[in-house]
Protein backbone atom coordinates (compact mmCIF):
# COMPACT_ATOMS: atom_id res chain seq x y z
CA UNK A 1 0.00 0.00 0.00
CA UNK A 2 2.85 2.37 0.90
CA UNK A 3 4.65 1.50 -2.34
CA UNK A 4 1.54 2.39 -4.31
CA UNK A 5 1.29 5.75 -2.54
CA UNK A 6 4.97 6.47 -3.30
CA UNK A 7 4.46 5.58 -6.96
CA UNK A 8 1.39 7.84 -7.18
CA UNK A 9 3.38 10.70 -5.58
CA UNK A 10 6.22 10.17 -8.08
CA UNK A 11 3.79 10.21 -11.02
CA UNK A 12 2.28 13.46 -9.75
CA UNK A 13 5.70 15.02 -9.27
CA UNK A 14 7.49 13.77 -12.37
CA UNK A 15 4.56 13.25 -14.72
CA UNK A 16 3.16 10.15 -16.42
CA UNK A 17 6.18 8.01 -17.23
CA UNK A 18 5.99 4.53 -18.75
CA UNK A 19 8.41 3.18 -16.16
CA UNK A 20 6.42 4.62 -13.27
CA UNK A 21 3.11 3.49 -14.82
CA UNK A 22 4.52 -0.04 -15.25
CA UNK A 23 5.77 -0.04 -11.68
CA UNK A 24 2.34 1.09 -10.49
CA UNK A 25 0.63 -1.74 -12.42
CA UNK A 26 3.08 -4.28 -10.95
CA UNK A 27 2.46 -3.01 -7.44
CA UNK A 28 -1.31 -3.08 -7.96
CA UNK A 29 -1.09 -6.64 -9.30
CA UNK A 30 0.98 -7.72 -6.29
CA UNK A 31 -1.48 -6.08 -3.89
CA UNK A 32 -4.39 -7.78 -5.65
CA UNK A 33 -2.60 -11.15 -5.53
CA UNK A 34 -1.87 -10.65 -1.83
CA UNK A 35 -5.52 -9.71 -1.17
CA UNK A 36 -6.74 -12.81 -3.01
CA UNK A 37 -4.30 -15.03 -1.12
CA UNK A 38 -5.45 -13.60 2.20
CA UNK A 39 -9.08 -14.21 1.20
CA UNK A 40 -8.21 -17.75 0.13
CA UNK A 41 -6.45 -18.46 3.44
CA UNK A 42 -9.41 -17.01 5.33
CA UNK A 43 -11.77 -19.27 3.36
CA UNK A 44 -9.54 -22.26 4.10
CA UNK A 45 -9.61 -21.48 7.84
CA UNK A 46 -13.40 -21.10 7.79
CA UNK A 47 -13.89 -24.28 5.79
CA UNK A 48 -11.64 -26.28 8.13
CA UNK A 49 -13.62 -24.93 11.06
CA UNK A 50 -16.89 -26.08 9.46
CA UNK A 51 -15.36 -29.48 8.67
CA UNK A 52 -14.22 -29.88 12.27
CA UNK A 53 -17.86 -29.30 13.29
CA UNK A 54 -19.11 -31.87 10.73
CA UNK A 55 -20.70 -29.20 8.57
CA UNK A 56 -19.23 -30.16 5.22
CA UNK A 57 -22.01 -28.48 3.24
CA UNK A 58 -21.07 -25.04 4.60
CA UNK A 59 -17.39 -25.75 3.96
CA UNK A 60 -18.19 -26.60 0.34
CA UNK A 61 -20.13 -23.34 -0.11
CA UNK A 62 -17.30 -21.23 1.28
CA UNK A 63 -14.68 -22.96 -0.83
CA UNK A 64 -16.73 -22.74 -4.02
CA UNK A 65 -17.20 -19.01 -3.43
CA UNK A 66 -13.47 -18.55 -2.80
CA UNK A 67 -12.59 -20.46 -5.96
CA UNK A 68 -14.57 -17.98 -8.04
CA UNK A 69 -12.03 -15.36 -6.94
CA UNK A 70 -8.99 -17.66 -7.10
CA UNK A 71 -9.88 -20.42 -9.57
CA UNK A 72 -6.40 -21.95 -9.76
CA UNK A 73 -5.66 -21.97 -6.03
CA UNK A 74 -4.34 -25.47 -5.28
CA UNK A 75 -5.17 -25.50 -1.56
CA UNK A 76 -8.74 -24.34 -2.19
CA UNK A 77 -9.22 -26.95 -4.91
CA UNK A 78 -7.79 -29.75 -2.77
CA UNK A 79 -9.82 -28.84 0.31
CA UNK A 80 -12.97 -28.47 -1.81
CA UNK A 81 -12.56 -32.02 -3.11
CA UNK A 82 -12.18 -33.31 0.46
CA UNK A 83 -15.16 -31.26 1.68
CA UNK A 84 -17.32 -32.50 -1.19
CA UNK A 85 -16.42 -36.11 -0.39
CA UNK A 86 -17.23 -35.51 3.28
CA UNK A 87 -20.52 -33.84 2.32
CA UNK A 88 -21.50 -36.80 0.14
CA UNK A 89 -20.68 -39.19 2.99
CA UNK A 90 -22.73 -37.12 5.46
CA UNK A 91 -25.67 -37.03 3.05
CA UNK A 92 -25.37 -40.81 2.62
CA UNK A 93 -25.35 -41.34 6.39
CA UNK A 94 -28.35 -39.05 6.84
CA UNK A 95 -30.28 -40.89 4.12
CA UNK A 96 -29.48 -44.26 5.68
CA UNK A 97 -30.50 -43.03 9.13
CA UNK A 98 -33.79 -41.70 7.73
CA UNK A 99 -34.51 -45.03 6.06
CA UNK A 100 -33.68 -46.94 9.24
CA UNK A 101 -36.00 -44.64 11.24
CA UNK A 102 -38.78 -45.12 8.70
CA UNK A 103 -38.33 -48.90 8.81
CA UNK A 104 -38.41 -48.81 12.63
CA UNK A 105 -41.73 -46.96 12.52
CA UNK A 106 -43.13 -49.49 10.07
CA UNK A 107 -41.90 -52.33 12.28
CA UNK A 108 -43.43 -50.75 15.38
CA UNK A 109 -46.70 -50.48 13.49
CA UNK A 110 -46.61 -54.19 12.69
CA UNK A 111 -45.86 -53.60 9.01
CA UNK A 112 -42.86 -55.95 8.83
CA UNK A 113 -43.12 -56.77 5.15
CA UNK A 114 -43.29 -53.11 4.18
CA UNK A 115 -40.34 -52.32 6.44
CA UNK A 116 -38.39 -55.19 4.89
CA UNK A 117 -39.17 -53.99 1.34
CA UNK A 118 -38.04 -50.48 2.26
CA UNK A 119 -34.76 -51.72 3.72
CA UNK A 120 -34.09 -54.07 0.81
CA UNK A 121 -34.73 -51.24 -1.63
CA UNK A 122 -32.35 -49.03 0.31
CA UNK A 123 -29.69 -51.73 0.21
CA UNK A 124 -29.90 -51.50 -3.58
CA UNK A 125 -29.13 -47.81 -3.27
CA UNK A 126 -26.59 -48.20 -0.45
CA UNK A 127 -25.08 -51.69 -0.88
CA UNK A 128 -23.36 -53.03 2.20
CA UNK A 129 -24.55 -50.26 4.53
CA UNK A 130 -23.97 -51.96 7.86
CA UNK A 131 -26.95 -50.41 9.62
CA UNK A 132 -29.27 -51.54 6.84
CA UNK A 133 -27.74 -55.02 6.63
CA UNK A 134 -28.28 -55.57 10.37
CA UNK A 135 -31.76 -54.11 10.20
CA UNK A 136 -32.63 -56.39 7.30
CA UNK A 137 -31.42 -59.44 9.25
CA UNK A 138 -33.45 -58.38 12.28
CA UNK A 139 -36.56 -57.78 10.17
CA UNK A 140 -36.16 -61.16 8.48
CA UNK A 141 -35.94 -62.81 11.89
CA UNK A 142 -39.04 -60.93 13.06
CA UNK A 143 -40.86 -61.90 9.89
CA UNK A 144 -39.91 -65.55 10.29
CA UNK A 145 -41.09 -65.51 13.93
CA UNK A 146 -44.38 -63.91 12.90
CA UNK A 147 -44.92 -66.55 10.22
CA UNK A 148 -44.11 -69.33 12.70
CA UNK A 149 -46.56 -67.92 15.22
CA UNK A 150 -49.24 -67.65 12.54
CA UNK A 151 -48.64 -71.30 11.62
CA UNK A 152 -48.65 -72.36 15.29
CA UNK A 153 -51.92 -70.53 15.81
CA UNK A 154 -53.49 -72.13 12.71
CA UNK A 155 -52.49 -75.70 13.57
CA UNK A 156 -53.51 -75.17 17.18
CA UNK A 157 -56.96 -73.98 16.07
CA UNK A 158 -57.20 -77.10 13.91
CA UNK A 159 -56.65 -79.10 17.08
CA UNK A 160 -53.20 -80.33 16.07
CA UNK A 161 -51.40 -79.66 19.33
CA UNK A 162 -48.41 -81.90 18.48
CA UNK A 163 -47.89 -80.08 15.17
CA UNK A 164 -48.11 -76.73 17.00
CA UNK A 165 -45.46 -77.82 19.51
CA UNK A 166 -43.21 -79.09 16.68
CA UNK A 167 -43.55 -75.75 14.93
CA UNK A 168 -42.61 -73.94 18.17
CA UNK A 169 -39.53 -76.15 18.53
CA UNK A 170 -38.56 -75.46 14.91
CA UNK A 171 -38.91 -71.71 15.47
CA UNK A 172 -36.78 -71.90 18.64
CA UNK A 173 -34.04 -73.79 16.78
CA UNK A 174 -34.10 -71.22 13.98
CA UNK A 175 -33.54 -68.36 16.44
CA UNK A 176 -31.62 -69.85 19.38
CA UNK A 177 -30.52 -66.49 20.85
CA UNK A 178 -34.05 -65.12 21.03
CA UNK A 179 -35.35 -67.23 23.92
Amino acid sequence: QEALQLTDAAIKRFGEDSTLAGLKRDIEAQLEARRREEEAQDAIRQARDFLSRNDARSAVQILERALTQSPNHAQLTELLAAAQAKSREQQREQAIAAIAAEAAKLRAGGRLEEALRRVEGALGQFPGAEVLVHLRESLLADHARAESLTLVNRVQQEGKLDAALQEIQKALRAAPGDH
